[in-house]
């Protein structure tokens, strides 16, 4: 087994099970090149997503450039401090049991839709400005031969954010992934470093963008609900004034009409972005997930009526800590007197 961890030096957790995992300091699986350039899409990188085929795993990674060398952002910073913010989604592999991965010259699987530009992209103030698409969620394969994973578009700096489903048959092919555009999985992801490519090329399609927005993170299907599960966190929450937020579940049949977002747990925010946010129980707690362990599958992708709830705690301080607690779904149509999510 093999959990990935939240350090652009892709360190893991490794252990028989669930219940006997282990932190590998020692070892990175996928060191961040950390290039200057933007074209290359090797920046700062984190493996989000990985899915077994055989003795193959394919790895879906949130490469993250901050540019470190217009005087229109922070010379000097690579990572996050920088709030000049370009993202993709690229691709790795790894052909010896998850102890490394590697990247090939086609590793790009979503990028953004112009070519960098510090003009644009630079922001007036302190306020990161973020641009292109970001963290891929865990893939889900269907009965349809397809494999599914969610994702966040930025399509322009400080334009509305939204959630876009693509798939792909082949996983090994960076390429080979389509989005939905609307009415069917048929966007194609454009390089806009490609001499070909004219700039802007068009942006994949928000799912649902006036209830779930960009909302998003882990993605199962649940097979006691019958239903594709999204497990995040939730800043948009319905009504006026000041409100909880925090991790929530939303609800789909087809993965492209999602319920609202329904927080289940308070925390506090994970940025200035969400004003409106009160503090939560959990506090700095984020990176909710949902993993059964009586799932079958190789890759943890179903879910049943008693998953855990794993999260990170103390988000923004030196000691975080991996939790996990059991959460219950009860079914309304299935109750004769009511019930809830838990």
């Amino acid at each position: 087994m093999l959990l990935s961890g939240n350090a652009f030096g892709n360190y893991v957790m490794t252990g028989p099970d669930l219940d006997h995992l282990t932190r590998d300091c020692r070892h990175p699986r996928l060191l961040s090149a950390n290039k200057p350039d933007p074209s290359s899409f090797l920046g700062r990188e984190w493996i989000v997503a990985t899915y077994r085929v055989g003795s193959i795993i394919h790895a879906l990674v949130h490469n993250e450039f901050h540019d470190a060398v217009s005087p229109l952002c922070m010379p000097g910073e690579s990572g996050p401090a920088n709030p000049c913010w370009y993202n993709a989604v690229t691709y790795a592999i790894s052909n010896d049991d998850g102890v490394t991965f590697h990247q090939g010259a086609d590793l790009v699987v979503a990028a953004p839709t112009s070519r960098w530009n510090p003009q644009r992209g630079a922001p007036a103030g302190k306020r990161s400005r973020l641009y292109g698409y970001f963290g891929p969620s865990g893939i889900v394969r269907r009965s349809d031969g397809y494999y599914y994973s969610t994702f966040v578009v930025i399509n322009n700096p400080d334009s509305a954010r939204g959630t876009c489903v693509m798939r792909t048959r082949d996983l090994s092919n960076p390429k080979s992934w389509r989005a939905w555009d609307g009415k069917a999985f048929t966007h194609q992801f454009d390089n806009p470093y490609s001499p070909t490519t004219t700039e802007p090329s068009q942006a994949c399609a928000a799912v649902s963008p006036d209830l779930i927005h960009d909302f998003g993170g882990s993605l199962t299907y649940n097979a006691y609900l019958n239903r594709f599960v999204l497990t995040g966190f939730s800043t948009r929450q319905p009504g006026p004034g000041p409100k909880p937020c925090g991790f929530a579940f939303s609800f789909s049949a087809d993965l492209v009409t999602w319920t609202r977002p329904q927080v289940f747990a308070t925390a506090d925010p994970p940025s200035k972005d969400a004003p409106d946010c009160i503090r939560g129980d959990l506090g700095m707690a984020y990176y909710p997930s949902l993993i059964d362990p009586s799932d079958s599958t190789t890759n943890f992708e179903m879910t049943g009526r008693t998953p855990f709830l794993y999260y990170v705690s103390g988000l923004g301080s030196p000691r975080r800590a991996l939790i996990r607690v059991r959460v219950r779904f009860d079914d309304l149509s299935r109750a004769p007197s009511g019930g809830a999510n838990e």
